[in-house]
């Protein structure tokens, strides 16, 4: 090679990220392309960003959900409001587009978060990536617009502040509560937050080390921070009681245990596998508080499916700390071609930039599905023939666009009911899926809970929408691929 090739390539060595942080800015911006990447179902988006709309216009936290005409259970709740303020901001300032942003933030600083703690218990940018990956796949099962991703960040920096604690107690401690304080009013998962400092003062007591009071002073400053929220100690009760609501723990799959027949299934005991497999071969000694989290929350994932995601987050840093050699094992790794992963990571950038809201519609390039924001399956076409039809008819939807039409339809016209299935008591379900899957009494149904107009997936429930076609008490008043709309016939009752 010639003086003057030796000093190219030795310049494009001297310019650019290194191989460990390209490495590092793949993982992330991975992180933000998961959330933007499908259309979205505005299945809880659409309720999320109506209640934050009209927090911001000064309604109060405790009023009554305006949304929904079914007989609501008692009392109401609104425990999420600070995440429906959050998603209420940001559709008020750019629509759609910034809210899907917000959520793609979300979880790059999760990721981010997440990393910074493999890489305290690995000490290498490489593996703490590699582990980061398992954290990644979980948390793609379960990134849809709704608080609880606005909560996954919080978790996140949990982890982080009690790994660092590990080497020595700092301020950062007293973040834990205060973060509590926040968690508490953006998602019922904050007691997951208290978990995590609780393992932590438990496995340091156990193993005699001092740090164990300090831990335990923060675990209990934790829970009383919890109680800084609109409904103070009742907010424990409405947790609890999310979990053992029947028709939730029944009828959604996201709280059904975990199987593996299921995407998410899969995924989990792939992982526990993994996990597994390690901790064998490896050997590695573990903290105590590591044992206790990985049994925890390993258990919270076999119950349901949603708690996948909590799974990876903490296990990652747990592998990232069982891959890592030991200090007199660690070489220099090579920094790589910094021309080459400074072209890299232009393009990663150039990429991310195209996926962006407001950018992916346009890509003429693309196959039509990849470039719509809403998901095909939302009744656009129907919603909008509602608003421009609007009536105070008792409207019976199809449950899974009750968030879009909440955000989409309402005021003009009133749902039925949406998703949030602790809002309504379990007779209200029970009628629903009578109705939809129906039997000899679907218009007794109808009847009794005063349902004048039919809106329905004709794919979904095509039963209904036959009956409903041949019934002489209902009319068919509009009808598109997708959905159909159904209204009763002036002195049917």
């Amino acid at each position: 090679m010639s003086p003057g090739s030796r000093a190219a390539a030795s310049r494009a060595r001297a310019f650019g990220p290194s191989l460990d942080q390209t490495w590092v800015l793949l993982l992330l911006a991975a992180a933000f392309e998961l959330p933007l990447a499908a259309p979205v179902t505005i299945i809880d988006l659409g309720w999320t960003v109506r209640l934050g709309l009209l927090i911001l216009g000064g309604q109060g936290l405790t009023a009554p959900d305006p949304f929904t005409s079914a007989p609501p259970a008692l009392p109401q709740v609104n425990a999420q409001w600070l995440g429906q303020l959050l998603y209420g901001a940001a559709w008020s300032l750019g629509g759609l587009e910034a809210t899907l942003l917000l959520n793609a933030l979300a979880a790059t600083l999760t990721m981010a978060l997440v990393l910074a703690a493999c890489h305290e218990r690995s000490r290498d940018w490489r593996i703490a990536c590699a582990a980061g990956v398992t954290a990644l796949a979980m948390a793609a099962t379960n990134l849809g617009g709704r608080p609880q991703t606005l909560a996954y960040p919080l978790f996140a920096l949990f982890l982080l502040v009690l790994t660092r604690s590990r080497r020595s107690i700092s301020r950062a401690v007293w973040l834990l509560p205060v973060g509590t304080a926040v968690w508490a009013n953006l998602h019922g998962s904050f007691v997951l937050g208290v978990l995590l400092v609780a393992s932590e003062a438990l496995g340091a007591w156990w193993e005699r080390r001092p740090r164990w009071r300090w831990l335990a002073l923060a675990a209990a400053a934790s829970a009383v921070a919890s109680l800084a929220n609109p409904l103070g100690p009742g907010l424990l009760r409405y947790v609890a009681g999310i979990g053992a609501n029947p028709v939730i723990r029944d009828f959604l799959t996201e709280w059904t245990p975990t199987s593996i027949a299921q995407r998410e299934g899969m995924l989990f005991f792939a992982s526990i596998a993994l996990v597994g497999g390690t901790l064998a071969y490896r050997r590695s000694a573990l903290a105590t508080a590591d044992w206790i989290l990985l049994a925890s929350f390993a258990l919270l994932a076999v119950l349901a499916v949603r708690s996948v995601v909590w799974w990876g987050l903490v296990a990652a840093p747990i592998l990232a700390s069982s891959w890592a050699p030991p200090p007199a094992g660690r070489a220099a790794r090579p920094v790589g071609i910094r021309g080459a992963n400074l072209a890299l990571s232009v393009a990663v950038l150039g990429i991310l930039a195209l996926l962006l809201p407001w950018v992916r519609p346009n890509l003429w390039f693309l196959p039509e599905e990849r470039r719509r924001l809403l998901s095909a399956d939302l009744p656009v076409a129907a919603a909008a023939y509602l608003r421009e039809n609007p009536s105070t008819a008792v409207l019976f939807n199809e449950s899974t666009w009750g968030g879009y039409l909440d955000l989409a339809v309402w005021p003009a016209r009133q749902p039925w009911l949406d998703t949030r299935a602790e809002l309504h008591p379990p007779s209200v379900w029970l009628d629903y899926l009578f109705a939809v899957y129906p039997g000899a009494d679907w218009s007794d149904i109808l009847d009794r809970n005063g349902v004048d107009s039919v809106l329905l997936s004709t794919e979904r429930t095509p039963e209904l929408a036959r009956l409903l076609d041949e019934s002489p008490a209902w009319e068919r008043r509009y009808v598109d691929g997708q959905a159909a709309l159904f209204e009763r016939r002036a002195g049917s009752r």
